[in-house]
Protein backbone atom coordinates (compact mmCIF):
# COMPACT_ATOMS: atom_id res chain seq x y z
CA UNK A 1 0.00 0.00 0.00
CA UNK A 2 2.78 2.37 -1.13
CA UNK A 3 1.46 5.84 -2.04
CA UNK A 4 3.96 8.03 -3.83
CA UNK A 5 4.55 11.56 -4.08
CA UNK A 6 3.01 12.19 -7.37
CA UNK A 7 0.14 10.04 -6.11
CA UNK A 8 -0.01 12.25 -3.05
CA UNK A 9 -0.15 15.79 -5.11
CA UNK A 10 -2.89 14.28 -7.34
CA UNK A 11 -4.95 13.50 -3.81
CA UNK A 12 -4.31 17.44 -2.76
CA UNK A 13 -5.59 18.40 -6.41
CA UNK A 14 -8.07 16.72 -6.12
CA UNK A 15 -9.57 17.23 -2.71
CA UNK A 16 -9.55 21.11 -4.02
CA UNK A 17 -11.45 20.50 -6.88
CA UNK A 18 -13.70 18.47 -4.89
CA UNK A 19 -14.65 21.04 -1.95
CA UNK A 20 -14.56 23.95 -4.52
CA UNK A 21 -17.26 22.34 -6.55
CA UNK A 22 -19.14 21.55 -3.57
CA UNK A 23 -19.26 24.86 -2.21
CA UNK A 24 -20.18 26.22 -5.02
CA UNK A 25 -23.82 26.11 -4.74
CA UNK A 26 -23.39 26.81 -1.08
CA UNK A 27 -21.83 29.89 -2.34
CA UNK A 28 -24.56 31.31 -4.59
CA UNK A 29 -27.05 31.10 -1.89
CA UNK A 30 -25.07 32.99 0.56
CA UNK A 31 -24.72 35.45 -2.53
CA UNK A 32 -28.80 35.43 -2.91
CA UNK A 33 -29.20 36.73 -0.09
CA UNK A 34 -31.11 40.20 -0.07
CA UNK A 35 -33.50 42.41 2.26
CA UNK A 36 -35.80 40.25 2.00
CA UNK A 37 -34.43 36.86 2.31
CA UNK A 38 -31.52 34.98 4.54
CA UNK A 39 -30.19 31.55 3.03
CA UNK A 40 -30.38 28.68 5.79
CA UNK A 41 -26.96 27.16 4.34
CA UNK A 42 -28.60 24.21 3.16
CA UNK A 43 -28.97 22.75 -0.19
CA UNK A 44 -31.28 19.51 0.93
CA UNK A 45 -32.47 17.81 4.34
CA UNK A 46 -33.19 20.86 5.29
CA UNK A 47 -35.35 19.53 8.53
CA UNK A 48 -32.09 17.51 9.56
CA UNK A 49 -29.69 20.56 8.62
CA UNK A 50 -31.48 22.79 11.00
CA UNK A 51 -31.33 19.91 13.37
CA UNK A 52 -27.08 20.23 13.13
CA UNK A 53 -26.98 23.77 13.80
CA UNK A 54 -29.22 23.24 16.75
CA UNK A 55 -26.71 20.91 17.79
CA UNK A 56 -24.08 22.96 17.44
CA UNK A 57 -26.06 26.06 19.22
CA UNK A 58 -26.49 24.07 22.11
CA UNK A 59 -22.16 23.59 22.42
CA UNK A 60 -22.44 27.19 22.20
CA UNK A 61 -24.37 27.50 25.04
CA UNK A 62 -22.03 25.81 26.94
CA UNK A 63 -23.33 22.04 26.99
CA UNK A 64 -21.01 18.92 26.35
CA UNK A 65 -24.03 16.20 26.23
CA UNK A 66 -26.85 16.32 24.11
CA UNK A 67 -30.33 17.12 24.71
CA UNK A 68 -32.58 17.49 21.49
CA UNK A 69 -34.40 20.85 21.95
CA UNK A 70 -37.18 19.28 19.60
CA UNK A 71 -39.05 18.09 22.48
CA UNK A 72 -40.16 18.86 26.07
CA UNK A 73 -39.77 15.33 27.53
CA UNK A 74 -37.38 15.25 30.65
CA UNK A 75 -33.78 14.06 29.16
CA UNK A 76 -30.57 13.16 30.99
CA UNK A 77 -27.98 14.09 28.66
CA UNK A 78 -26.43 11.69 26.36
CA UNK A 79 -23.18 11.55 24.70
CA UNK A 80 -23.91 11.74 21.59
CA UNK A 81 -23.27 14.08 18.02
CA UNK A 82 -19.79 15.45 19.84
CA UNK A 83 -18.27 17.04 17.08
CA UNK A 84 -21.67 19.09 16.42
CA UNK A 85 -21.22 20.23 19.85
CA UNK A 86 -17.34 21.10 20.12
CA UNK A 87 -17.88 23.39 16.72
CA UNK A 88 -20.46 25.01 18.87
CA UNK A 89 -18.04 26.06 21.56
CA UNK A 90 -15.89 28.18 18.73
CA UNK A 91 -18.97 30.49 17.95
CA UNK A 92 -19.49 33.76 19.90
CA UNK A 93 -21.97 36.51 19.61
CA UNK A 94 -22.86 38.41 17.69
CA UNK A 95 -24.50 37.11 14.03
CA UNK A 96 -24.00 33.20 16.00
CA UNK A 97 -26.25 31.72 13.44
CA UNK A 98 -23.88 32.71 10.63
CA UNK A 99 -21.03 31.44 12.42
CA UNK A 100 -22.44 28.19 12.91
CA UNK A 101 -23.14 27.72 9.47
CA UNK A 102 -19.78 28.63 8.90
CA UNK A 103 -18.15 26.12 11.06
CA UNK A 104 -20.61 22.82 9.57
CA UNK A 105 -18.99 23.78 6.14
CA UNK A 106 -15.18 23.95 7.68
CA UNK A 107 -16.20 20.60 9.16
CA UNK A 108 -17.55 19.11 5.58
CA UNK A 109 -13.98 19.96 4.08
CA UNK A 110 -12.28 18.61 6.65
CA UNK A 111 -14.64 15.44 6.15
CA UNK A 112 -14.33 15.44 2.72
CA UNK A 113 -10.32 16.03 3.03
CA UNK A 114 -10.39 12.19 4.79
CA UNK A 115 -13.40 10.77 2.93
CA UNK A 116 -11.05 11.21 -0.17
CA UNK A 117 -7.62 9.96 1.49
CA UNK A 118 -9.70 7.23 3.80
CA UNK A 119 -10.86 5.35 -0.05
CA UNK A 120 -7.79 6.25 -1.80
CA UNK A 121 -6.11 4.04 0.98
CA UNK A 122 -8.43 1.61 1.17
CA UNK A 123 -8.92 1.17 -2.76
CA UNK A 124 -4.75 1.15 -2.42
CA UNK A 125 -4.62 -2.42 -0.82
CA UNK A 126 -5.95 -3.91 -3.02
CA UNK A 127 -5.13 -2.17 -6.40
CA UNK A 128 -1.64 -1.02 -7.50
CA UNK A 129 -2.05 0.68 -10.21
CA UNK A 130 -2.04 4.83 -9.68
CA UNK A 131 -4.12 4.96 -12.80
CA UNK A 132 -7.09 2.38 -11.81
CA UNK A 133 -6.82 4.32 -8.01
CA UNK A 134 -7.57 7.78 -9.17
CA UNK A 135 -10.26 6.09 -11.12
CA UNK A 136 -12.24 4.57 -8.07
CA UNK A 137 -11.52 7.35 -6.04
CA UNK A 138 -13.41 9.45 -8.40
CA UNK A 139 -16.07 6.88 -8.72
CA UNK A 140 -16.27 6.56 -4.89
CA UNK A 141 -16.73 10.64 -4.84
CA UNK A 142 -18.94 11.02 -7.57
CA UNK A 143 -20.75 7.72 -9.09
CA UNK A 144 -24.11 7.18 -8.49
CA UNK A 145 -26.52 4.29 -10.11
CA UNK A 146 -29.00 5.07 -12.82
CA UNK A 147 -31.10 7.43 -10.58
CA UNK A 148 -30.86 10.13 -13.57
CA UNK A 149 -33.39 7.87 -15.45
CA UNK A 150 -36.09 9.36 -13.26
CA UNK A 151 -36.08 12.23 -15.26
CA UNK A 152 -36.50 10.60 -18.50
CA UNK A 153 -40.14 9.47 -17.17
CA UNK A 154 -39.58 6.00 -15.78
CA UNK A 155 -39.95 7.38 -12.41
CA UNK A 156 -42.30 4.55 -11.27
CA UNK A 157 -39.29 2.07 -11.11
CA UNK A 158 -38.32 3.27 -7.96
CA UNK A 159 -40.52 3.46 -4.87
CA UNK A 160 -42.38 6.41 -4.40
CA UNK A 161 -40.52 7.41 -7.71
CA UNK A 162 -37.47 8.55 -5.87
CA UNK A 163 -33.64 6.56 -6.59
CA UNK A 164 -31.05 6.12 -4.12
CA UNK A 165 -29.11 8.15 -5.96
CA UNK A 166 -30.74 11.59 -4.07
CA UNK A 167 -31.69 10.52 -0.93
CA UNK A 168 -29.31 7.22 0.30
CA UNK A 169 -25.90 8.89 1.32
CA UNK A 170 -24.66 5.62 2.32
CA UNK A 171 -25.98 3.66 -0.35
CA UNK A 172 -22.76 5.59 -2.42
CA UNK A 173 -21.19 8.83 -1.44
CA UNK A 174 -21.60 12.29 -2.55
CA UNK A 175 -24.66 13.28 -0.74
CA UNK A 176 -22.32 12.83 2.25
CA UNK A 177 -19.74 15.20 0.93
CA UNK A 178 -22.48 17.82 -0.17
CA UNK A 179 -23.60 18.20 2.96
CA UNK A 180 -23.55 14.94 5.89
CA UNK A 181 -20.21 15.43 7.17
CA UNK A 182 -20.65 13.37 9.86
CA UNK A 183 -21.45 10.50 7.70
CA UNK A 184 -18.91 11.19 5.32
CA UNK A 185 -16.25 11.25 8.18
CA UNK A 186 -17.72 7.99 9.75
CA UNK A 187 -17.05 5.98 6.35
CA UNK A 188 -13.07 7.74 6.21
CA UNK A 189 -12.30 6.40 9.30
CA UNK A 190 -14.45 2.84 8.61
CA UNK A 191 -12.24 2.33 5.61
CA UNK A 192 -8.87 3.33 7.15
CA UNK A 193 -9.57 0.92 9.54
CA UNK A 194 -10.57 -1.86 7.78
CA UNK A 195 -7.08 -0.86 5.65
CA UNK A 196 -5.05 -0.78 9.04
CA UNK A 197 -6.71 -4.34 9.51
CA UNK A 198 -5.46 -5.77 6.11
CA UNK A 199 -2.46 -3.71 6.34
CA UNK A 200 -1.45 -2.10 9.27
CA UNK A 201 1.56 0.44 9.57
CA UNK A 202 4.46 -0.55 11.58
CA UNK A 203 5.84 1.80 14.12
CA UNK A 204 8.75 1.19 16.50
CA UNK A 205 6.49 2.51 19.05
CA UNK A 206 3.90 -0.26 19.78
CA UNK A 207 1.58 1.90 21.73
CA UNK A 208 1.65 4.40 18.79
CA UNK A 209 1.32 1.50 16.27
CA UNK A 210 -1.59 0.45 17.81
CA UNK A 211 -3.19 3.85 18.47
CA UNK A 212 -2.59 4.75 15.12
CA UNK A 213 -4.32 1.40 13.60
CA UNK A 214 -6.90 0.61 15.85
CA UNK A 215 -7.74 4.04 17.61
CA UNK A 216 -9.71 4.90 14.91
CA UNK A 217 -12.40 3.18 15.50
CA UNK A 218 -13.23 5.08 18.81
CA UNK A 219 -13.60 8.29 17.32
CA UNK A 220 -15.85 6.37 14.67
CA UNK A 221 -18.00 6.04 17.59
CA UNK A 222 -18.35 9.82 18.29
CA UNK A 223 -19.40 10.27 14.41
CA UNK A 224 -21.48 7.61 13.58
CA UNK A 225 -21.58 4.77 16.27
CA UNK A 226 -23.71 2.58 13.93
CA UNK A 227 -20.83 2.30 11.59
CA UNK A 228 -18.81 0.45 14.54
CA UNK A 229 -21.16 -2.37 13.89
CA UNK A 230 -20.95 -2.31 9.54
CA UNK A 231 -17.21 -2.93 10.49
CA UNK A 232 -17.46 -5.04 12.87
CA UNK A 233 -19.75 -7.27 10.39
CA UNK A 234 -17.41 -7.34 7.76
CA UNK A 235 -14.39 -8.01 9.98
CA UNK A 236 -16.00 -10.74 11.29
CA UNK A 237 -17.41 -12.48 8.78
CA UNK A 238 -13.85 -12.23 7.33
CA UNK A 239 -12.54 -13.96 9.85
CA UNK A 240 -14.91 -16.48 10.11
CA UNK A 241 -14.23 -17.43 6.31
CA UNK A 242 -10.43 -17.41 7.40
CA UNK A 243 -10.69 -20.11 9.58
CA UNK A 244 -12.43 -22.01 8.10
CA UNK A 245 -10.70 -22.13 4.61
CA UNK A 246 -7.74 -23.46 6.83
CA UNK A 247 -9.54 -25.70 8.48
CA UNK A 248 -10.59 -27.34 5.48
CA UNK A 249 -6.86 -26.79 3.86
CA UNK A 250 -4.90 -28.00 7.01
CA UNK A 251 -5.66 -31.60 6.13
CA UNK A 252 -4.41 -31.89 2.58
CA UNK A 253 -1.64 -28.74 2.47
CA UNK A 254 -0.73 -28.07 6.38
CA UNK A 255 0.33 -24.55 5.98
CA UNK A 256 2.00 -22.97 9.12
CA UNK A 257 1.77 -19.42 7.06
CA UNK A 258 -1.91 -19.10 7.19
CA UNK A 259 -2.65 -19.92 10.63
CA UNK A 260 0.04 -17.26 11.46
CA UNK A 261 -1.94 -14.63 9.39
CA UNK A 262 -5.07 -15.39 11.13
CA UNK A 263 -3.68 -15.41 14.36
CA UNK A 264 -2.62 -11.61 13.18
CA UNK A 265 -5.60 -10.88 12.38
CA UNK A 266 -7.46 -12.18 15.00
CA UNK A 267 -5.57 -10.04 17.42
CA UNK A 268 -6.05 -6.91 14.81
CA UNK A 269 -9.58 -7.20 15.78
CA UNK A 270 -9.28 -7.71 19.36
CA UNK A 271 -7.31 -4.63 19.38
CA UNK A 272 -10.24 -2.97 17.15
CA UNK A 273 -12.72 -4.25 19.46
CA UNK A 274 -11.19 -2.97 22.27
CA UNK A 275 -11.52 1.10 20.92
CA UNK A 276 -15.08 0.44 19.92
CA UNK A 277 -16.69 -1.57 22.10
CA UNK A 278 -17.00 0.42 25.22
CA UNK A 279 -18.79 3.14 22.74
CA UNK A 280 -20.83 0.28 21.74
CA UNK A 281 -21.90 -0.70 25.35
CA UNK A 282 -22.59 2.70 26.22
CA UNK A 283 -25.26 3.54 23.25
CA UNK A 284 -26.90 0.06 23.54
CA UNK A 285 -27.31 0.66 27.36
CA UNK A 286 -28.50 4.09 27.00
CA UNK A 287 -31.50 3.33 24.15
CA UNK A 288 -32.14 0.26 26.56
CA UNK A 289 -32.64 1.61 29.73
CA UNK A 290 -33.17 5.34 29.32
CA UNK A 291 -37.32 6.22 28.50
CA UNK A 292 -36.14 9.28 26.43
CA UNK A 293 -33.52 7.44 23.87
CA UNK A 294 -36.09 4.31 24.06
CA UNK A 295 -38.70 6.19 22.26
CA UNK A 296 -36.48 8.22 20.17
CA UNK A 297 -35.03 5.04 18.93
CA UNK A 298 -38.68 3.65 18.21
CA UNK A 299 -39.38 7.07 16.39
CA UNK A 300 -36.05 6.52 14.31
CA UNK A 301 -37.10 4.25 11.23
CA UNK A 302 -34.21 4.47 8.33
CA UNK A 303 -35.72 1.40 5.95
CA UNK A 304 -33.91 0.31 3.08
CA UNK A 305 -35.92 0.39 -0.01
CA UNK A 306 -36.81 -3.16 -2.20
CA UNK A 307 -34.27 -4.78 -3.91
CA UNK A 308 -35.24 -3.53 -7.37
CA UNK A 309 -33.71 -0.41 -6.11
CA UNK A 310 -30.83 -1.21 -4.61
CA UNK A 311 -30.90 -3.23 -8.71
CA UNK A 312 -30.90 0.25 -10.21
CA UNK A 313 -28.70 1.70 -7.86
CA UNK A 314 -25.57 -0.45 -8.29
CA UNK A 315 -26.18 -2.54 -11.33
CA UNK A 316 -24.02 -1.14 -14.10
CA UNK A 317 -20.88 -1.73 -11.24
CA UNK A 318 -22.13 -4.78 -10.33
CA UNK A 319 -21.43 -5.92 -14.21
CA UNK A 320 -17.60 -4.99 -14.01
CA UNK A 321 -17.23 -6.37 -9.93
CA UNK A 322 -18.58 -9.45 -11.47
CA UNK A 323 -16.45 -9.42 -14.23
CA UNK A 324 -13.32 -8.82 -12.06
CA UNK A 325 -14.53 -11.61 -8.97
CA UNK A 326 -13.91 -14.23 -12.06
CA UNK A 327 -10.72 -12.67 -12.55
CA UNK A 328 -10.15 -13.46 -9.49
CA UNK A 329 -10.96 -16.85 -9.26
CA UNK A 330 -9.33 -17.87 -12.30
CA UNK A 331 -5.79 -15.78 -11.21
CA UNK A 332 -6.59 -17.87 -7.58
CA UNK A 333 -6.49 -14.55 -5.40
CA UNK A 334 -9.71 -15.00 -3.95
CA UNK A 335 -7.94 -14.88 -0.60
CA UNK A 336 -6.39 -11.51 -1.38
CA UNK A 337 -9.78 -10.00 -2.11
CA UNK A 338 -11.56 -12.13 0.25
CA UNK A 339 -12.46 -9.05 2.25
CA UNK A 340 -14.48 -7.06 -0.53
CA UNK A 341 -16.28 -10.01 -2.22
CA UNK A 342 -17.46 -11.26 1.58
CA UNK A 343 -18.47 -7.78 2.26
CA UNK A 344 -20.60 -7.76 -1.00
CA UNK A 345 -21.98 -11.07 -0.51
CA UNK A 346 -23.41 -9.99 3.06
CA UNK A 347 -24.54 -6.63 1.42
CA UNK A 348 -27.93 -8.30 1.05
CA UNK A 349 -28.27 -9.72 5.13
CA UNK A 350 -27.09 -6.04 6.02
CA UNK A 351 -29.74 -3.84 3.95
CA UNK A 352 -32.16 -6.02 5.24
CA UNK A 353 -31.16 -7.05 9.19
CA UNK A 354 -34.75 -6.90 11.51
CA UNK A 355 -33.45 -3.30 11.91
CA UNK A 356 -35.33 0.07 12.41
CA UNK A 357 -31.92 1.72 10.79
CA UNK A 358 -31.19 -1.13 8.42
CA UNK A 359 -30.52 1.25 5.31
CA UNK A 360 -27.79 2.79 7.25
CA UNK A 361 -26.28 -0.80 7.53
CA UNK A 362 -24.73 -0.72 3.80
CA UNK A 363 -22.52 1.74 4.82
CA UNK A 364 -19.17 1.90 2.88
CA UNK A 365 -20.29 -1.01 0.08
CA UNK A 366 -20.42 1.36 -2.33
CA UNK A 367 -16.20 1.53 -2.06
CA UNK A 368 -16.39 -2.78 -2.41
CA UNK A 369 -18.26 -2.63 -5.16
CA UNK A 370 -15.61 -0.21 -7.12
CA UNK A 371 -12.60 -2.24 -6.12
CA UNK A 372 -13.83 -5.49 -7.68
CA UNK A 373 -15.07 -3.27 -10.60
CA UNK A 374 -11.36 -2.07 -11.01
CA UNK A 375 -10.45 -5.62 -11.17
CA UNK A 376 -12.65 -6.31 -14.12
CA UNK A 377 -11.74 -3.21 -15.88
CA UNK A 378 -7.96 -4.19 -15.07
CA UNK A 379 -8.41 -7.93 -17.08
CA UNK A 380 -10.79 -6.68 -19.37
CA UNK A 381 -9.25 -6.72 -23.69
CA UNK A 382 -7.63 -3.25 -24.26
CA UNK A 383 -10.55 -3.13 -27.34
CA UNK A 384 -13.38 -3.00 -24.83
CA UNK A 385 -11.99 -0.78 -21.93
CA UNK A 386 -12.87 2.30 -23.54
CA UNK A 387 -16.50 1.33 -24.06
CA UNK A 388 -16.50 0.51 -20.27
CA UNK A 389 -14.91 3.71 -19.17
CA UNK A 390 -17.76 5.05 -21.28
CA UNK A 391 -20.28 3.01 -19.08
CA UNK A 392 -18.64 3.67 -16.05
CA UNK A 393 -18.30 7.57 -16.85
CA UNK A 394 -22.28 7.48 -16.88
CA UNK A 395 -22.52 6.83 -13.07
CA UNK A 396 -21.32 10.72 -12.33
CA UNK A 397 -24.28 12.08 -13.88
CA UNK A 398 -26.96 12.20 -10.84
CA UNK A 399 -23.74 13.89 -9.07
CA UNK A 400 -23.63 16.35 -11.76
CA UNK A 401 -27.46 16.25 -12.12
CA UNK A 402 -27.56 17.59 -7.53
CA UNK A 403 -24.98 20.16 -8.54
CA UNK A 404 -27.33 21.65 -10.80
CA UNK A 405 -30.16 21.03 -9.09
CA UNK A 406 -28.56 22.72 -5.92
CA UNK A 407 -27.31 25.55 -7.98
CA UNK A 408 -30.88 26.31 -9.48
CA UNK A 409 -32.48 25.47 -5.97
CA UNK A 410 -30.65 28.30 -4.42
CA UNK A 411 -29.72 31.09 -7.03
CA UNK A 412 -33.59 32.93 -6.65
CA UNK A 413 -34.64 33.01 -2.86
CA UNK A 414 -37.39 31.38 -1.65
CA UNK A 415 -38.77 28.95 0.37
CA UNK A 416 -38.15 26.56 1.81
CA UNK A 417 -34.45 26.69 1.72
CA UNK A 418 -34.43 30.82 2.33
CA UNK A 419 -36.31 32.19 5.71
CA UNK A 420 -37.97 35.27 5.02
CA UNK A 421 -35.46 38.64 6.78
CA UNK A 422 -38.40 39.42 9.27
CA UNK A 423 -39.00 35.65 10.41
CA UNK A 424 -35.28 35.53 11.51
CA UNK A 425 -35.26 39.03 13.07
CA UNK A 426 -38.05 37.53 15.64
CA UNK A 427 -35.54 34.42 15.83
CA UNK A 428 -33.21 36.78 17.02
CA UNK A 429 -34.92 38.27 19.30
CA UNK A 430 -35.85 35.00 20.94
CA UNK A 431 -31.87 34.50 21.27
CA UNK A 432 -31.10 37.56 22.97
CA UNK A 433 -34.38 37.66 25.31
CA UNK A 434 -35.75 34.21 25.54
CA UNK A 435 -34.80 32.25 28.94
CA UNK A 436 -32.78 29.40 27.80
CA UNK A 437 -34.83 26.25 27.35
CA UNK A 438 -37.85 28.43 27.17
CA UNK A 439 -40.42 26.44 25.40
CA UNK A 440 -41.90 28.14 22.04
CA UNK A 441 -45.26 26.93 20.04
CA UNK A 442 -45.09 26.95 16.36
CA UNK A 443 -46.43 24.47 13.94
CA UNK A 444 -43.25 21.80 12.60
CA UNK A 445 -41.33 23.48 9.61
CA UNK A 446 -41.48 26.58 12.21
CA UNK A 447 -40.35 24.73 15.06
CA UNK A 448 -37.57 22.99 13.18
CA UNK A 449 -35.96 26.17 12.37
CA UNK A 450 -36.60 28.01 15.93
CA UNK A 451 -33.87 25.97 17.57
CA UNK A 452 -31.57 26.26 15.05
CA UNK A 453 -31.32 30.19 15.66
CA UNK A 454 -32.36 30.47 19.53
CA UNK A 455 -31.04 27.96 22.41
CA UNK A 456 -35.23 27.06 22.74
CA UNK A 457 -36.78 24.27 22.93
CA UNK A 458 -40.01 23.09 20.53
CA UNK A 459 -42.93 20.34 21.12
CA UNK A 460 -42.29 19.04 17.55
CA UNK A 461 -39.68 20.02 14.46
CA UNK A 462 -37.86 16.84 13.66
CA UNK A 463 -39.38 13.64 12.99
CA UNK A 464 -37.25 11.07 15.18
CA UNK A 465 -36.50 13.71 18.09
CA UNK A 466 -39.72 15.06 18.74
CA UNK A 467 -40.91 12.70 20.97
CA UNK A 468 -44.89 11.19 20.61
CA UNK A 469 -45.34 13.94 17.34
CA UNK A 470 -48.10 11.83 15.86
CA UNK A 471 -49.32 12.75 18.86
CA UNK A 472 -48.29 16.21 19.81
CA UNK A 473 -48.73 17.32 16.42
CA UNK A 474 -52.60 17.44 15.67
CA UNK A 475 -52.52 19.49 19.38
CA UNK A 476 -50.61 22.12 17.95
CA UNK A 477 -52.58 22.56 14.90
CA UNK A 478 -55.78 21.98 17.23
CA UNK A 479 -54.63 25.32 19.11
CA UNK A 480 -53.87 28.02 16.53
CA UNK A 481 -57.38 27.13 15.30
CA UNK A 482 -59.43 27.21 18.57
CA UNK A 483 -59.66 30.78 18.63
CA UNK A 484 -62.88 30.54 20.29
CA UNK A 485 -62.22 28.11 22.91
CA UNK A 486 -59.53 30.14 25.01
CA UNK A 487 -59.80 28.01 28.08
CA UNK A 488 -58.94 24.97 26.30
CA UNK A 489 -55.93 26.99 24.79
CA UNK A 490 -54.63 27.98 28.40
CA UNK A 491 -54.64 24.64 29.23
CA UNK A 492 -52.44 23.52 26.58
CA UNK A 493 -50.58 26.31 27.75
CA UNK A 494 -50.10 24.87 30.96
CA UNK A 495 -49.74 21.37 30.10
CA UNK A 496 -47.00 21.80 27.81
CA UNK A 497 -45.13 24.61 29.87
CA UNK A 498 -45.31 26.58 26.87
CA UNK A 499 -43.94 30.37 27.28
CA UNK A 500 -44.01 31.95 23.99
CA UNK A 501 -46.46 31.29 20.94
CA UNK A 502 -44.84 32.09 17.67
CA UNK A 503 -47.39 33.30 14.89
CA UNK A 504 -46.55 33.59 10.95
CA UNK A 505 -48.36 32.58 7.43
CA UNK A 506 -48.08 29.02 8.20
CA UNK A 507 -49.95 29.26 12.21
CA UNK A 508 -51.93 31.75 10.78
CA UNK A 509 -53.47 29.54 7.67
CA UNK A 510 -55.06 27.81 10.72
CA UNK A 511 -56.30 30.91 12.61
CA UNK A 512 -56.35 34.63 12.79
CA UNK A 513 -54.12 34.46 15.72
CA UNK A 514 -56.21 37.60 16.95
CA UNK A 515 -55.77 35.38 20.47
CA UNK A 516 -58.57 36.18 23.49
CA UNK A 517 -57.28 38.03 26.46
CA UNK A 518 -58.61 35.48 28.29
CA UNK A 519 -55.90 33.04 26.91
CA UNK A 520 -53.23 35.28 28.45
CA UNK A 521 -50.65 36.09 25.58
CA UNK A 522 -48.97 39.60 25.18
CA UNK A 523 -47.60 40.54 21.96
CA UNK A 524 -44.19 41.53 22.20
CA UNK A 525 -42.83 41.77 18.75
CA UNK A 526 -44.20 42.05 15.37
CA UNK A 527 -41.85 42.15 12.22
CA UNK A 528 -44.47 42.08 9.01
CA UNK A 529 -46.22 39.38 9.10
CA UNK A 530 -44.53 37.62 11.78
CA UNK A 531 -45.47 37.88 15.55
CA UNK A 532 -44.59 36.59 18.80
CA UNK A 533 -46.53 36.05 22.02
CA UNK A 534 -45.72 35.64 25.72
CA UNK A 535 -47.69 34.39 28.25
CA UNK A 536 -48.15 36.90 30.69
CA UNK A 537 -49.42 34.56 33.44
CA UNK A 538 -46.79 31.57 33.65
CA UNK A 539 -47.71 28.53 35.82
CA UNK A 540 -45.33 29.05 38.32
CA UNK A 541 -46.40 32.22 39.17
Amino acid sequence: MIISKQERKWLWIFCLVVIVLTTIPYFIGFSAQNDQWVYTGFLFGLEDGNSYIAKMLIGQSGFWLFRTPYTIEPQKGFLAFLPYLLLGKLASPPDVHTQLVVLFHVFRWIACLCYIWATYDFISVFISQPAYRRLGTILAVFGGGLGWLSLLGVSHWWRDGLPLDFYSPETFGFLSILGLPHLAMARALLLWGLARYLRPRAYRNKVLSVLVNDGGWLALGFFQPLTIVVGGVVIGTHLVYQTISFLLLKKHNPNIIIWQNIRHDFWRALWAGFFALPFLIYNFLSFYFDPFLSSWQKQNLILSPPPKDYFLAYGIIALFSLVGLVSIIRKRLAEEYSLVWLWLMIFPVLAYAPYQLQRRLPEGVWTAWIVLALVGLENIRSKWKMIGYGILSTMLVSAILLLIGGIGAVSTPGLPLFLKRSEVEVFKFLYENAPADSVVLALHSTSNAIPAWAPVRTLVGHGPESIHLAEVLPKVKEFYSNFDRPEEQKQFQRNYHIRYVFCGPEEADYGSCMFDEKVGLNLIIEMNEYKLFEFVEMEDK
